[in-house]
């Protein structure tokens, strides 16, 4: 590092922290290890250029910059930062002439001789070792705490802790034969799960879960399933030893073919973080109904891993792929990892990385998506033999679920930190009354107590007028009007043009249709309009719920200050539709109709058909009911929160008013007793508070 530094800067080279960490994504990082004495008075200008440095709390000065490379270096030994993503961006930032050749190369040779630092063992990868586990840790400790502090709220304590303990995050890994997929989910597992064969038994997908003691699944089709797929046969699900398994997926024993997917425990560590590994059939899967599998289980995944040989890389199926991940998966992270990288010298290796990035942008362009989408994938290599650059894939994935930047793990994090503050704040209320009532006289806590008992009164009777505004206000929540499907019906316009289009195109320079192409423009203008029309539904329903939500609060106080996040309620409600028909269908209409005019009649049969079967009028009235339900029962649940709250009150006036005869000194103690528990949950509260 110093030499580097010191080469870049010369006599500009400033006394840093050797020891300062900072993980800025590939692009950043490219742009501030460009800067060097001979460059950097024309990045300090730049608005753009100052704005990276605030976001890390330095100035883009010397100082900042040399800070922030220091940062960057070691993030990069650590495993935090991709090595290659890192030069293909540098390698952008040249062609655009912000950097020169020399430049570039000498940053390049810099990266590429870093040091792994100390080799990391698998046992090492946990998620504790990161933000997430940290607090995650900190806050089952002050759960454990609190329904000791408050038992009269264990159960809401323990639902809590259970729900942010269990949540997983999903791994979806893909690539054709030969690309090395087993040999590089074995490096990954520290374990041999998986068969290495270049020959496979059959294209099976596996899901890889922790358990202690290893067990294997059978999951065959469902009887409507082995219809679709011409089969009468019939299979019940069966748990297995491992070591049997090949009786049932070995491609010769004709049961292989029934089977829809295996389940897997294994005991390996990387397992043990709740991380789910999906297994794909990869992209030569010729079993539609098992693709739609994958493409369902991609969907839930947290990031996806397409795996290619550095020496086959970007092909034809490979690049289709990656477009309609990029396209159709905003919520995953895409990896790309060559395999087989030592069999490639480092000149080569450098040029199958920008020939994929290369490759990527192009047949973005040709999909007719942004090339923008290219930015969202990060690329990492790994050698056959010593599995080289596993660490530094295992790394990013844990910095990516477990890191401080991580959207799901920190909305985790905020539910429960957010919930246990809630225990805090109304166990602190509760001391904190019986405290002050210890000392009051019988008058004064009967007065108390009168008051609590009316209170508990005007909230009976709100909540007897409450329920009779709830159900008058359910029959409004009525959406069955919304018929504004228009825009799908002009999505299907649009993609029978362009369907039509690539036919005359094929047929005038006798070329063959690229059906994979066809049918990824397709989905994904079928996603788009649908995702549009639910976003307009979801409008209406937010501003019918805001709304109602207004007139009850200025009616009933209790619940001026209750919220309900109707669009998150309504996202995760959300599900895209599953394509296997169309799928099907649609490969069968392109090829069986040569003639456009009769492909476009039938084009038209079909995706009304489609549309038909979707349903979606129906599948949107169901989430408007789930969602306005789910309104109106939070809104109960505030009252019950604030019936329960009075009635402690009212209970502990009680028990004052019987201690009032009693002597000084056991009040003393009381009192005492108290406010050590006010402490202790003051100190919870603090720790929780640090977590969110």
């Amino acid at each position: 590092m110093d030499e580097f530094l010191n080469e870049i800067w010369g006599i500009h080279r400033l006394y840093i922290d050797k020891n300062l960490l900072f993980t800025p994504d590939a692009e950043i990082s490219a742009v501030v290890m460009s800067a060097n004495e001979k460059n950097f008075e024309k990045f300090i200008n730049i608005e753009s250029f100052k704005e990276i440095f605030a976001n890390f709390g330095l100035k883009a000065q010397i100082y900042g910059i040399q800070a922030l490379q220091t940062g960057i270096i070691n993030a990069l030994i650590k495993h935090k930062i991709s090595k290659f993503s890192l030069i293909l961006n540098l390698q952008t930032l040249k062609e655009a002439k912000i950097i020169n050749e020399a430049e570039l190369s000498k940053i390049v040779s810099f990266i590429q001789t870093l040091n792994d630092g100390e080799e990391r063992k698998d046992k090492d990868f946990s998620a504790l070792s990161f933000t997430f586990g940290k607090n995650l840790e900190t806050l089952n400790k002050c759960a454990d705490e609190l329904i000791t502090l408050a038992p009269q709220s264990a159960e809401n304590i323990q639902k809590s802790k259970k729900s942010a303990n269990e949540n997983e995050f999903v791994i979806s890994v893909t690539g054709v034969i030969n690309a090395g997929k087993s040999s590089m989910l074995n490096a990954f597992l520290n374990a041999s799960v998986l068969g290495t064969s270049n020959i496979p038994e059959t294209a099976n997908l596996t899901l890889l879960k922790f358990s202690e003691t290893p067990y294997a699944k059978v999951k065959f089709y469902t009887p409507d399933e082995m219809k679709i797929l011409g089969f009468h046969e019939n299979y019940s699900d069966i748990e297995i030893s491992p070591d049997e398994l090949i009786n049932y997926t070995s491609a010769k024993n004709e049961i292989s073919k029934f089977i829809k997917m295996v389940e897997l425990g294994v005991e390996a560590g990387i397992l043990k973080d709740n991380i789910k590994i999906v297994d794909t059939p990869g992209l030569d899967d010729a079993v539609v109904l098992r693709e739609e599998l994958t493409k369902s289980f991609m969907g839930q995944s947290d990031a996806i891993i397409h795996l290619m040989n550095a020496a086959q890389s970007s092909t034809k199926k490979d690049m289709s792929f990656i477009v309609e991940t990029l396209a159709n998966s905003k919520n995953s992270e895409l990896i790309i990892v060559l395999t087989h990288a030592d069999m490639l010298s480092k000149e080569d290796l450098l040029d199958a990385l920008k020939y994929a990035q290369k490759s990527i942008k192009e047949e973005l362009e040709n999909f007719g998506f942004s090339q923008d989408l290219s930015s969202n994938v990060n690329f990492f290599c790994i050698d056959s033999i010593s599995k080289n650059g596993i660490n530094d894939l295992k790394n990013f994935l844990y910095e990516s679920f477990f890191g401080a930047n991580s959207k799901k793990a920190n909305a985790i994090l905020n539910s429960y930190a957010k919930n246990l503050a809630l225990v805090c704040d109304g166990a602190l209320k509760e001391c904190e009354f019986k405290s002050l009532n210890l000392l009051g006289n019988k008058n004064e806590l009967k007065v108390q107590n009168a008051e609590i008992l009316e209170k508990i009164e005007v909230l009976k009777h709100n909540s007897e007028e409450l329920q009779v505004l709830l159900a008058e206000i359910k029959t409004k929540f009525d959406y069955s009007d919304f018929y504004d499907f228009s825009a799908l019906k002009s999505a299907g316009i649009i993609i029978k043009d362009r369907i039509i289009s690539d036919m005359k195109y094929a047929k005038k320079y006798r070329e063959n249709l690229d059906l994979n192409r066809l049918k990824i423009i397709a989905q994904s203008g079928i996603n788009d309009a649908i995702t549009d029309i639910f976003r307009t539904f979801s409008q209406r329903i937010s501003k019918d719920i805001q709304n109602y939500k207004m007139i009850l609060g200025e009616k009933f106080g209790e619940i001026s200050n209750f919220s309900f996040d109707t669009q998150k309620f309504m996202n995760e409600s959300f599900k895209k539709p599953n394509f296997m028909g169309f799928d099907i269908k649609f490969t069968e209409l392109i090829n069986k109709f040569g003639d456009l005019v009769k492909f476009s009649s039938e084009f038209d049969k079909f995706f009304t058909a489609f549309l038909k079967d979707l349903n979606l009028k129906n599948e949107f009235e169901k989430i408007a009911v789930s969602c306005t339900d789910n309104f109106l029962q939070s809104i109960n649940e505030n009252f019950k929160t604030e019936k329960n709250e009075l009635d402690t009150k009212e209970k502990i006036l009680k028990e004052a008013l019987l201690q009032s005869g009693i002597n000084d000194e056991n009040i003393g103690l009381q009192r005492k007793n108290l406010k050590e528990k006010i402490e202790k949950l003051n100190a919870v509260k603090e720790r929780i508070l640090k977590c969110f």
